[in-house]
């Protein structure tokens, strides 16, 4: 979270209300169904410090069910989060950790034969940058 860039930080509920109407009727509170309503933020270089700090409390604080963020009146089921850092992205998520994935997707990066299957050179040359990103990180 220190050294990488926040790109993006979407806010997630599990219901979405009955109308389009309804949901900036803020008055009552809307009929709900089941759905996805999600609010996003988005930056092509980093969201401020402060979303930083907001995200990384969430993130550091686990065992939660609902995201409940002072200032705000309403919760949310996740909060799902992109980070870029080196120029690789990264999705995270506060509620359902387990739906991190561990792989990198370095098909942009590899080269390719005839066949459309990537060179064995350049899967070495993706492995050994891997590597070292990984033992960079452990130091």
């Amino acid at each position: 979270m220190d050294e990488g860039n926040l790109k993006k930080v979407e806010f997630i509920k599990r219901r979405i209300p009955g109308s389009i109407v309804d949901y900036y009727d803020r008055d009552g509170r809307p009929d709900e169904i089941p759905g996805t309503l999600k609010t996003s933020m988005l930056s092509p270089t980093s969201l401020p410090d402060n979303f930083k700090r907001v995200v990384d409390d969430l993130f550091t604080n686990p065992d939660r069910e609902r995201i409940e963020i002072d200032g705000i009146d309403e919760g949310f089921d996740e909060l799902e989060f992109e980070l870029e850092l080196n120029g690789k992205r990264k999705t995270f998520y506060v509620i359902h950790r387990n739906r991190i994935q561990p792989n990198i997707d370095v098909t942009r990066d590899l080269q390719y034969d005839e066949d459309g299957n990537p060179t064995t050179e350049s899967l070495i040359e993706q492995s050994e940058i891997l590597i070292r990103e990984v033992i960079e990180l452990n130091l």
